[in-house]
């Protein structure tokens, strides 16, 4: 129940599974953990400024971490870290870039917190 969590982890990641692993792994490790899962950049951008499905969210409450798949499909994990990066809401909020590929392309801008 999130009225009772006292902190909240943002899992943003497509289709590839790692969300139950992530789930689990908070869950068991840290019950006093909530988790929010979106599976595609837009939903949690809109959860995370509070707009469209989610205009009635408590802004207040934000997620002390948001671990975010790389590679969704329909979707660019960079884009949404670089688009979070240029809101005020969004921009200090610590951001853990996962991806399943052995080497991803795009790290470098990863690391430069989605700029080029």
């Amino acid at each position: 129940m999130l009225t009772q969590v006292k902190r909240l982890a943002l899992v943003v990641e497509g289709t590839t599974g790692h969300a139950h692993v992530i789930l689990d792994a908070l869950g068991r490790d840290d019950p006093a953990c909530g988790v929010i899962v979106k599976h595609d950049g837009l939903e949690a951008l809109d959860y995370l400024l509070c707009r469209g499905a989610y205009a009635r969210r408590d802004g207040a409450i934000m997620p002390c971490v948001t671990l975010l798949d790389l590679a969704m499909p329909g979707s660019d994990g960079l884009g949404l870290l670089r688009e979070m990066r240029t809101h005020e809401q969004t921009k200090l909020l610590p951001v853990v870039v996962f991806s399943s590929a052995a080497e991803h392309p795009q790290a470098a801008a990863v690391y430069a917190g989605g700029g080029e």
